[in-house]
């Protein structure tokens, strides 16, 4: 006696999901949404599973840190004004001893803002994409500094502070402004980093303490400055 029959393919094993993407999903599927994932989410999907098959193979670099002002029903514990960004590349062997990258923006996700609808007939109700709001998911304190500079294999001279957008596609408002040195990027107040900056105060030594005793006069100079060049502007234009 003989059996016909097929064997069915074993389905294989899910990839696993990043943390941001599920984050994604999830919100999709609370708005009543269908994601489709993007190139850039398949490549981040296989080059999580291949940091879990070579972990020892996996470095990370973080060329810059930023410092933004938002709002905090942009933060994900609700609470926090000033957030932390990161650029991040990483990079992990593949089963032919062959280097693969990944290079993203870190430490906020794109939600969707929705509002319910009637449909044709008046009865049910369906989601209406209006667009992405940003949803940062690092507070800033001086300690979170410290780890994501920790998280790199080489050291982080590049930090910036500035304003976060609240919508897509940019996640920052404006440009952001360049401070020189990590001691005052952590300790300084954000208006404080902003004004070092524009006034060019700020040095790849510790300046805080010294704008802060130095920065009012500084301002005051500056405006007396600007004020007399454009008065002597006027007069010219009137001679």
């Amino acid at each position: 006696m003989s059996y016909n029959y097929k064997v069915k393919p074993n389905k294989p094993d899910a990839l696993p999901i990043p943390a941001n993407i599920q984050k994604i999903i999830d919100d999709h599927d609370k708005k009543g949404l269908i994601y489709i994932k993007g190139a850039l989410d398949d490549q981040e999907i296989r080059f999580l599973d291949l940091v879990s098959r070579r972990p020892e193979t996996c470095q990370r670099y973080i060329s810059a840190i930023y410092r933004l002002k938002t709002s905090p029903k942009f933060v994900e514990d609700g609470k926090s004004d000033e957030v932390l960004i990161y650029h991040m590349q990483e990079e992990v062997m593949n089963h032919l001893d062959v280097y693969e990258q990944l290079d993203r923006e870190r430490g906020y996700w794109w939600q969707k803002n929705v509002r319910m609808t009637k449909d044709a007939s008046g009865q049910g109700t369906r989601p209406q994409v209006l667009g992405d709001t940003p949803m940062f998911v690092i507070p800033f304190s001086p300690e979170k500094v410290d780890e994501l500079i920790n998280l790199s294999a080489i050291g982080v001279n590049n930090f910036h502070v500035g304003f976060a957008s609240t919508a897509a596609p940019a996640i920052m408002a404006g440009d952001p402004s360049t401070i020189k040195n990590v001691e005052d990027f952590k300790h300084g107040k954000h208006q404080e980093l902003l004004d070092m900056a524009r006034y060019n105060y700020s040095t790849n030594e510790p300046r805080l303490e010294q704008w802060r005793s130095e920065g009012s006069l500084i301002k005051k100079q500056s405006q007396t400055i600007t004020s007399l060049t454009n008065a002597n502007t006027r007069i010219n234009k009137n001679i």
